[in-house]
C-alpha cells in the first residue's frame, strides 16, 4: 500500500517487491503531486505477469485496445485532455471488461505500466537494431508502435486515478506543481570560428558545397576572420545571447551544457579555462542561467573517458554536483544512469527521442530514477526530454507545420502540469526551427489552454 493506492501484488508477478515499490510510490507522485492521505487506500491496482507483458510488447503495431474515457472515469467528470481515448497498458482483463465504475480493482496495472516507462524496461529487455550512434530507435518502442509516442500518457492515466480518488474523498485534492518550461542548451559548439582553420574551412564550404560562389566564399571568409579576431561577432556567440535574452524576457532561467571532451569524429573539442570559452560560461553565469555538463561521445562507452571528461567539468565547476545530458543522446537503459550516480551527478535530461518529440518516457514529470541492474532507485533524478530542435527538423514528412508539432506536445505537458524541457542548440540549427518553438512557447505561456 501506499497511501491512497493499494497494490495487489503477489509473489510470480512481473515486479518484484522493489520494483513494485518504485512503481506504486512513482504513479502516486503523478498521481497527487506532495499531497498526503489519510485513512485506507481508494483504489486497487491489480498485478500482471511476465508474461503478459511480454506479450504486450509483442503486440502488432496498432493491436492494443484504446479505452473510452467515458468507460473508465465518473459520468460527471472532464478531463482537460484533447482525446476521448487513452491505451490499455498492462491490461489485465480482457478486451470486453476494459471499464471501471470504482468498485473492484482497476483494470490496467498502472503501477507496472509506470515502471515499464519510466525507466525504458523495454529498451534493454528489447533493444532491437540501433541506429548508427548505437541508440534504440524511436520506431522500436511500444508507444510508437501502438501509437501514443506524442502523448504522457502515465502523466495521463494518473489523471484518471486522481479523478477517482476525488470522487470517493471529497475534501481530498492534489498538490501538484505548476506546468513550467525548461530551455535548455547543448554546447557543442560555443563559437563558429575557433581558429582561422574554421575561418578556411567555412569559406571553402561556401565554395564547393553551399553556394558554389566566389564571392560567397569571400564574404564568409571577411566574417569569419572578423569574427575570429573578436567572437563577440561569432555568430554562435550571438545565438547563445539571444537564447538567453528570450529566456529573460520570459522570466526563465536555461541550463547551457558545456564540453570538456577533446576533439574527436564527432566532438568538436574545446577548452573552458581559455578565452573566448572561460568568457561565454562566466556570462552565463553572470546572468543567473544554470552551467551544466554534456558529455563527449565516447563518455557514453568508457568509463574511462567519462570520469576524465567529468573531473575536468568538476575543476571548472568548482563543484561535483551538477546536471547535463549525454552528447548525441547517447542515453542507455540499465547503464547510463548507474553511471551518473557513481560519479556523483545531480539530474540527467538525455532520455528523449533523437528523431521525433514526443515523450520517451510517458512522462514529462521529473523523477527519481532507478537503477534496473542494482535493483535500487538512485539518487539521481531523470528531467525527460520532449522538444529537441534537430528532431523536430526531422518531423516535417509527418505533414505538419513546426508550430503545430510544438503546441501539441506543449499543450499535453501542460495539461497535465508537467515540466516541458526543450532542447535548442546555438550551432547547426534552422532559424525557421527556433522561430517556431520560440513562438509555441510563447503562445503556451500566455494562453489558458
Amino acid at each position: 500500500m501506499h497511501k491512497g493506492l493499494r497494490y495487489l501484488w503477489r509473489e510470480g508477478m512481473f515486479l518484484t517487491r522493489t520494483e513494485a515499490q518504485y512503481g506504486l510510490e512513482r504513479l502516486w507522485a503523478l498521481v497527487a503531486g506532495d499531497a498526503d492521505w489519510e485513512g485506507a487506500p481508494a483504489i486497487d491496482i491489480p498485478a500482471i505477469s511476465l508474461d503478459a507483458v511480454v506479450a504486450m510488447h509483442g503486440m502488432p503495431a496498432g493491436a492494443m485496445p484504446w479505452i473510452k474515457l467515458m468507460d473508465i472515469l465518473p459520468s460527471w467528470v472532464g478531463l482537460p485532455l484533447d482525446t476521448e481515448l487513452l491505451p490499455a497498458l498492462c491490461a489485465v482483463a480482457g478486451r470486453e471488461e476494459l471499464r471501471f465504475d470504482g468498485r473492484g480493482a482497476f483494470p490496467l496495472d498502472l503501477a507496472a505500466a509506470t515502471f515499464l516507462l519510466l525507466t525504458r524496461w523495454e529498451e534493454l529487455h528489447f533493444p532491437g537494431e540501433p541506429d548508427e550512434h548505437g541508440r534504440f530507435r524511436a520506431a522500436h518502442s511500444l508507444s510508437y508502435r501502438q501509437g501514443f509516442l506524442d502523448r504522457p500518457v502515465i502523466d495521463e492515466w494518473a489523471l484518471v486515478l486522481r479523478t477517482w480518488l476525488e470522487a470517493s474523498v471529497p475534501r481530498w485534492k492534489a498538490h501538484t506543481r505548476a506546468f513550467q518550461i525548461c530551455l535548455t542548451h547543448d554546447l557543442d559548439r560555443p563559437v563558429r570560428y575557433g581558429s582561422p582553420w574554421y575561418v578556411l574551412r567555412g569559406a571553402f564550404g561556401e565554395l564547393l558545397a553551399r553556394s558554389h560562389s566566389a564571392l560567397g566564399a569571400y564574404r564568409e571568409l571577411r566574417s569569419g576572420w572578423r569574427a575570429w579576431r573578436d567572437p563577440e561577432n561569432d555568430p554562435y556567440v550571438l545565438e547563445t545571447r539571444s537564447q538567453m535574452d528570450f529566456e529573460e524576457r520570459l522570466g526563465i532561467r536555461g541550463a547551457y551544457y558545456f564540453m570538456t571532451a577533446r576533439p574527436g569524429r564527432f566532438d568538436r573539442g574545446y577548452d573552458l579555462t581559455v578565452s573566448p570559452y572561460d568568457e561565454i560560461v562566466a556570462e552565463v553565469r553572470e546572468r543567473g542561467h544554470e552551467v551544466g555538463w554534456h558529455p563527449g561521445y565516447t563518455a557514453a562507452d568508457s568509463e574511462e573517458v567519462f570520469a576524465t571528461e567529468k573531473q575536468r567539468m568538476d575543476n571548472i565547476f568548482g563543484g561535483s554536483r551538477y546536471g547535463g545530458r549525454h552528447h548525441y543522446l547517447r542515453w542507455s537503459a540499465g547503464n547510463s544512469w548507474d553511471q551518473w550516480q557513481r560519479h556523483g551527478l545531480a539530474y540527467d535530461s538525455s532520455v528523449g527521442w533523437a528523431e521525433n518529440i514526443g515523450f520517451r518516457c510517458d512522462t514529462c514529470h521529473p523523477f527519481p530514477c532507478f537503477s534496473l541492474k542494482q535493483q535500487v532507485e538512485l539518487d539521481l533524478l531523470e528531467q525527460p526530454l520532449v522538444i529537441m530542435d534537430e528532431a523536430l527538423t526531422r518531423c516535417v514528412g509527418l505533414g505538419e507545420e513546426f508550430d503545430d508539432l510544438c503546441m501539441a506536445i506543449l499543450r499535453r505537458a501542460k495539461s497535465t502540469n508537467g515540466m516541458a524541457v526543450v532542447l535548442t542548440h546555438n550551432s547547426d540549427y534552422s532559424p525557421a526551427v527556433h522561430k517556431a518553438i520560440r513562438g509555441a512557447i510563447e503562445s503556451i505561456l500566455s494562453c489558458s489552454c
